[in-house]
């Protein structure tokens, strides 16, 4: 019976100790330290497991669950990332108010043809029900050798666009006024920025799309059905995997710094969106944050996953703005061929 007692206090406090560790992950980056970002990315499930210890240990005089109460209490702030339920606050009818869509496509193309003339249909369905005033795409292939049209013609409403040879293009009703990219090193991936005029105030948005982990589909598919030749090759594949996730959160550590100085830099109005490929928990996703506000904080409900390779989902794409802009409402929109689903804002100027 002692040991047994031994043996649950230790599981407690280990619980307690990995769910708090989580919670302040972000704050050592991963590129000095990445182990902690592995805990980080954890954070949900050691939250559920220590929920699940407060809810079966109470009766347990034997276990003493005061630690995951305290480690849920200190968990809390790291919790209002994740979960939201301010749905419901009537906040419409704001003056300055305009819409954004962010949505990463998955390597579709744009347009339908060569000739650039029409988008694709899928998209054209998508921005054609709700004609947001600003679209950021991430992962979109453009034709080459064809020159990208200024302005596109999107269910009777005119675009202006810009893109920067990559994989990031912005459609806005707003002319564009001045526009750029920030250069991120040894990648595919990009930030690009456009400047629009909201009833003659400028405000500066950021299409991201940060490092990914660059695993590929059938990687994926063999660590989820663990289908290994043998206990070498599980080996093997699980260091490569380890690997390139280091790599991923040391990457975006960097480019997420990158970002956070150019916003700083503009000293402008600031909506930020796109595929960070990072938790609300990560250093990433925090070092842009800081000084902003999240549009699924303040409007969203639920827990707002936005990446579904899986049943459950997590949360990597986002609407982030400055604080003298404010949030009306937020959706996350259906998913449609892509494992991302469009996530659809909209805003006022203050």
């Amino acid at each position: 019976m002692k040991n047994k007692s031994t043996f649950c206090s230790f599981l407690v406090k280990l619980t307690s100790f990995l769910a708090i560790a989580s919670s302040f992950a972000y704050l050592i980056p991963p590129d000095k330290f990445v182990y902690l970002a592995f805990i980080g990315l954890l954070f949900p499930w050691f939250q559920i497991i220590n929920f699940l210890f407060i809810f079966f240990g109470v009766s347990k005089a034997s276990c003493p669950v005061r630690y995951n109460v305290v480690a849920f209490l200190v968990s809390l702030a790291m919790l209002n990332n994740f979960l939201s339920f301010d749905k419901e606050r009537d906040v419409y009818g704001q003056v300055n108010s305009f819409s954004v869509m962010t949505y990463n496509i998955k390597t579709q193309r744009v347009f339908e043809s060569n000739k650039n003339e029409r988008l694709n249909p899928e998209l054209d369905s998508i921005i054609s029900v709700r004609h947001p005033d600003v679209v950021c795409l991430q992962e979109a292939v453009l034709y080459q050798n064809y020159s990208v049209p200024k302005q596109i013609n999107i269910g009777g409403v005119t675009y202006y666009i810009w893109h920067s040879n990559k994989q990031n293009i912005i459609f806005s009703k707003f002319p564009i006024f001045n526009a750029g990219n920030i250069e991120l090193d040894h990648t595919s991936n990009s930030v690009i920025y456009a400047d629009v005029s909201i009833n003659d105030t400028p405000v500066r948005v950021y299409n991201c799309h940060l490092q990914s982990f660059r695993i590929n589909p059938s990687e994926y598919k063999l660590y989820d059905t663990l289908q290994f030749k043998s206990k070498k090759q599980r080996f093997q594949k699980g260091k490569e995997f380890l690997v390139k996730m280091s790599n991923g959160f040391k990457e975006r550590a960097k480019q997420s710094r990158m970002v956070k100085e150019h916003i700083n830099n503009a000293n402008m109005l600031t909506v930020v969106c796109g595929d960070f490929n990072s938790t609300p928990s990560s250093y990433a996703y925090q070092t842009i944050k800081k000084g902003l506000e999240d549009t699924f904080m303040e409007r969203g409900f639920g827990y707002g996953s936005s990446y579904r390779r899986n049943v459950i989902g997590v949360r990597i794409d986002y609407v982030l703005h400055s604080t003298n802009i404010g949030a009306n409402s937020y959706e996350t929109l259906p998913q449609m061929s892509s494992d991302h689903c469009p996530v659809y804002t909209t805003l006022h100027v203050k």
